[in-house]
């Protein structure tokens, strides 16, 4: 456990201190007990980080750049509701993608992306291991919920602000450090780090989010499947490890009683995704109304869906709020995008690969559930377009 904390922090030490400041104002909106900022000082902090790439930067990412000059026509053409703020959530957008997406291009900022991944997988890390242990200690920051309630079903978040935000930064935490424990050459570091990992997939589970959930699994078989790069030694590790699952089971199943208790609250409701059904089928149907192009960036039907204050919206699903804001051709845009960075880390044999692919393929899994692919005040869309951002940079260096 020492080695991991020394590990910890001498990865904090190594990033460039700018860097390390910006990734913890992204984490107070999601971590409990930091001070909590209005959106507008979040808001000047990441457009002082996305000036401070500009001036560091060689050229653009032409591809990223078609996907902004689209959505410019996007809402020109679709002329999406006034209500929805659809201008200024798009230069929020931009400015988000600026500082942290493949958009803006030079060596020193692929390199200032990879610490600030770094920086953010060590944080959420730690802060995912303890939330494990908060769950035996009665500690729960979740909004609106006392401490020690957290029996029900969604109620617990540990240190995070939310459980659907505990999940996926467990999850993240989940491959990261399933992905240290496989690199390690000594065998104590490494059944600690293959501890913290079990101990950040027991929050996902706490947390109770099913998506978080499919995406940590699907996130970690990926990232193994990659680093071991052997499909009999991979298949006989994932036999191993469900043999070893199945027999422990009675140790660890009643982790899995949140998201039995959610799924058995759906079915009854009348369907297993109740919950998200509804604002699913509200995609499905904006879609159909305009499938080219969608029905405008970040808004929705008011007649189909809730629409928040300021204009806010929750679509219910990324990969279906891109079809249904943007049409085939956005689709097929963001689409692109993503394959470049499976493809670009898929390529290559660096061990960081691997890494970068279980990362990538968790908030691929994950989007179909969650929509915030355009929520730029939102800690999980900076997530995304930080990954996004670290894989398509790794074609740089073929």
């Amino acid at each position: 456990m020492k080695q991991l904390y020394f590990d910890f922090i001498d990865s904090l030490r190594s990033i460039d201190k700018v860097v390390l400041v910006f990734v913890l104002m992204q984490f107070t909106k999601a971590v409990g007990f930091l001070p909590f900022f209005p959106d507008f000082i979040g808001h000047v902090v990441m457009l002082s980080m996305s000036m401070y790439v500009i001036f560091k930067m060689d050229g653009f990412s032409v591809k990223m750049l078609t996907i902004l000059l689209y959505m410019i026509f996007n809402i020109l053409n679709c002329s999406p509701n006034g209500i929805f703020n659809p201008w200024l959530r798009f230069a929020l957008f931009v400015v988000l993608l600026i500082a942290v997406s493949p958009l803006v291009q030079s060596k020193y900022l692929r390199v200032l992306r990879r610490d600030m991944l770094n920086a953010v997988l060590w944080i959420a890390s730690v802060l995912s291991v303890l939330s494990f242990f908060c769950r035996f200690l009665g500690i729960n920051f979740m909004l609106g919920i006392t401490n020690s309630d957290y029996n029900t079903a969604g109620t617990f978040a540990g240190l995070f602000v939310q459980s659907m935000m505990l999940g996926p930064v467990a999850g993240i935490s989940t491959v990261f450090l399933a992905y240290q424990a496989y690199v390690s050459e000594i065998k104590t570091t490494k059944k600690w780090y293959l501890a913290a990992s079990l101990a950040c997939f027991a929050a996902v589970a706490f947390s109770a989010s099913r998506s978080a959930l499919l995406a940590t699994i699907t996130g970690v078989t990926f990232m193994l499947m990659k680093a071991i790069n052997d499909g009999q030694k991979f298949f006989k590790i994932l036999a191993s490890i469900w043999i070893i699952a199945s027999l422990t089971f009675p140790i660890w199943g009643s982790a899995l009683d949140g998201i039995i208790e959610k799924n058995n609250n759906n079915i009854i409701a009348g369907k297993s995704f109740y919950s998200r059904e509804k604002k699913w089928n509200a995609r499905i149907t904006e879609f159909k109304s305009n499938p080219m192009f969608g029905i405008g960036f970040s808004s929705v039907n008011p007649q189909l869906d809730e629409v928040g204050v300021g204009g806010t919206v929750e679509p219910g699903s990324s990969w279906l709020a891109i079809l249904s804001m943007s049409g085939i051709i956005g689709c097929g845009l963001f689409l692109m995008i993503f394959w470049n960075g499976y493809n670009a880390c898929n390529q290559l044999y660096d061990p960081d690969d691997a890494l970068l692919l279980g990362l990538l393929i968790l908030f691929a899994v994950h989007m179909i559930a969650e929509g915030y692919v355009f929520a730029a005040g939102s800690f999980l869309c900076f997530l995304l377009w930080l990954i996004v951002g670290c894989c398509i940079d790794r074609k740089y260096e073929y």
